[in-house]
């Protein structure tokens, strides 16, 4: 069983250096980008002791012995003494080793997907507690922290997302009644929803410089997600796998390609678009070729109807960036040719302290649990990412690491901007369903 966050991080004995003001550790740290200390997060008001900071911290970060230990870690590298021309061979990013008590760690914090899989019993009380100052419509509008509608929906998705964890692993069931009164308290009419900022001006903002060469700085292309009819990025539609199926986290899923030009991304796009017949290849993309999935939340109504909101939660970027072979000492993501770069909405940037800004970049070289993926791993975003996009030892199914170009993607062109909206708020309809259920008992 979990213990929690505030036992603080006995086995690395690290101390909140100077420089961790986001919350998490820095770049250059051995456990950069993991908390920075056990506190409470500050995710919905400036008092670290706010009720809601409480419960979220509850539900957002735990001190845990990750299921597995990837070997691109700093601290594995080290204990490993290989350098990078030994390390960085085919299937680098496979190398694991199973966690003991001496990976103990505080994971979590302000991010997408929650390592806290379960409550004990006390700490499923005190959830209990809290949640109940948000069990009705009318107790959400009297606390001010939540009067802006992205305040609400932000934490709906947090207690929606809560609830589908806690469920998978059979949580006590009075914590899940609590937690559906909560999801259904902060509902809000379907225009509020749709009227909500997306956030891409300040993507664009303040992440403008970089380049698709240089990894390590934040690069966000300036014609993503730009309101230009003439943009090199085309949208398209594919299959939902199961990660970026609506009901695996309540968002929805946008997928853009850049290929340099209007026309030769449409090109590359129909292209792929064939190459589920018999014996047909990939489709081959061109070096210099971009690619952006972009995630934004799904929100629920009073009466519990989904609706794809506009508001952007997640982005990440990808580029072809260098040559197509295996190289230790090549500077790209995957060491073969392919860089990426991660862009994360915090709750405390967009409401607690919007100076700070509502997104983070966040590096290739962080770390995170990666429970979306199956199983509580701790790795880098490097290592991660690498697993599925890689241009060398792919098996062949798909050209350069391009997954949404693949013939099991069944990529085709985006019949219009809102296609995936909808068919996010088509694909949680049995989480709504379930969520219903719950609440009628």
């Amino acid at each position: 069983m979990p213990r929690r966050s505030t036992l603080l991080l006995a086995a690395l004995l690290i101390a909140r250096p100077a420089g961790a003001s986001d919350g998490f550790h820095p770049a250059g740290h051995v456990a950069e980008g993991l908390p920075a200390d056990g506190t409470p997060v500050r995710a919905y008001a400036a008092d670290p002791d706010s009720p809601l900071n409480a419960l979220f911290t509850l539900l957002f970060q735990v001190e845990r012995v990750p299921e597995e230990v990837g070997a691109a870690l700093p601290t594995e590298r080290q204990a490993g003494g290989e350098d990078d021309a030994a390390f960085y061979k085919p299937g680098w990013y496979f190398r694991k080793r199973p966690g003991v008590e001496a990976d103990r760690v505080v994971v979590g914090g302000d991010v997408r997907t929650s390592p806290v899989q379960s409550l004990d019993p006390s700490d499923a009380a005190r959830a209990i507690e809290l949640l109940a100052m948000i069990a009705t419509p009318e107790k959400v509008d009297a606390i001010p922290e939540l009067r802006s509608p992205t305040a609400r929906l932000l934490l709906q998705w947090d207690l929606w997302n809560a609830l589908r964890r806690f469920e998978a692993e059979g949580g006590d069931p009075a914590l899940l009644q609590a937690l559906a009164k909560g999801v259904r308290a902060c509902g809000q009419p379907a225009e509020v929803l749709r009227g909500l900022p997306s956030g891409t001006d300040e993507l664009h903002a303040r992440f403008a410089s970089g380049r698709p060469q240089d990894r390590r700085a934040p690069y966000f292309p300036a014609g993503l997600l730009a309101d230009d009819p003439g943009s090199p990025w085309v949208e398209l539609d594919r299959a939902s796998t199961k990660l970026f199926h609506g009901a695996s986290s309540y968002r929805a899923a946008r997928v853009f390609v850049n290929a340099g030009s209007r026309a030769a991304s449409t090109a590359l796009i129909e292209s792929a678009k064939g190459t589920g017949a018999a014996g047909a290849g990939p489709a081959r993309v061109p070096e210099g070729t971009e690619a952006a999935i972009v995630l934004s939340l799904i929100g629920l109504t009073p009466d519990l109807e989904p609706v794809a909101t506009p508001m952007v939660d997640e982005v990440r970027v990808r580029a072809l960036a260098g040559p197509r072979v295996l190289d230790p000492a090549g500077d790209t993501t995957s060491r073969d040719g392919l860089n990426t770069w991660m862009y994360l909405r915090t709750r405390n940037g967009t409401l607690v302290d919007p100076d700070r800004g509502a997104f983070r970049f966040v590096p290739d070289t962080a770390q995170s649990i990666f429970l979306e993926y199956g199983t509580a791993k701790r790795t880098t975003y490097a290592a991660q990412c690498t697993l599925c996009h890689r241009t060398t030892s792919d098996g062949g199914q798909v050209d350069a690491g391009f997954r949404s170009l693949g013939k099991y993607a069944k990529p085709r062109l985006a019949e219009s901007p809102d296609v995936r909206f909808r068919l996010a708020e088509r694909e949680v309809a049995h989480a709504v369903a379930s969520l219903k259920g719950r609440l009628a008992e």
